[in-house]
């Protein structure tokens, strides 16, 4: 963990600074989340399936967690690659205890997700066709496509907000891809 080393050429733009001039945890928290908190939304409703409402919950309690985190412990050399990795945690512990919670009432069945903006608009697009192959792929894979070309994450930065390796991305992102091409392909197309 460090603090911020580097002075931020526009600080009207973070917000609150040390009195060395750098901006305060709480500054940085918010311009990540001014910036980032949209894709990381898109990011959890493809990872999980979760509504619009349930990924901004889970997006503002990793970023809350962070914010804890950062403010007794100090930044993290990369906090947006750091709080990548918590609302992949954040998602997946939502989808655990909501697994638990339905082994126990079988009568009620899963959250009807209500659509998004973007789910209404790409209804009758290819996208809509994208997302639907995207969302079968096993969960190792769909993660590495949904951070590396959702977020458009450098392999490396893949690797590390999902905590495995980059030969494992290359084969998970391999072998989603040829999954993909096969299912998004007409069937007159094929050879």
């Amino acid at each position: 963990m460090t603090d911020v080393d580097e002075p931020i050429d526009d600080v009207a733009a973070v917000g609150a600074v040390t009195d060395a001039g750098r901006p305060t945890v709480d500054a940085i928290t918010a311009a990540l989340y001014a910036e980032h908190s949209v894709a990381l939304m898109g990011m959890v409703r493809t990872l999980s399936r979760n509504d619009h409402d349930d990924a901004e919950a889970i997006v503002h309690e990793a970023f809350a967690s962070c914010l804890e985190r950062w403010t007794r412990r100090g930044l993290p050399d990369d906090p947006l690659a750091y709080l990548r990795r918590s609302t992949v945690n954040q998602t997946w512990a939502m989808q655990r205890r909501r697994a638990r919670a339905g082994r126990f009432d079988r009568r009620s069945g899963p959250p009807t997700p209500s659509p998004g903006a973007e789910e209404v608009v790409a209804a009758n697009t290819s996208e809509a066709r994208l997302l639907d192959a995207v969302r079968t792929l096993p969960r190792r894979q769909r993660e590495c496509v949904v951070v590396r070309y959702l977020l458009q994450a450098s392999t490396a930065e893949t690797a590390t907000i999902l905590a495995i390796t980059e030969g494992s991305v290359k084969t998970h992102l391999s072998r989603a891809l040829h999954t993909l091409r096969i299912d998004l392909t007409e069937p007159e197309d094929r050879p």
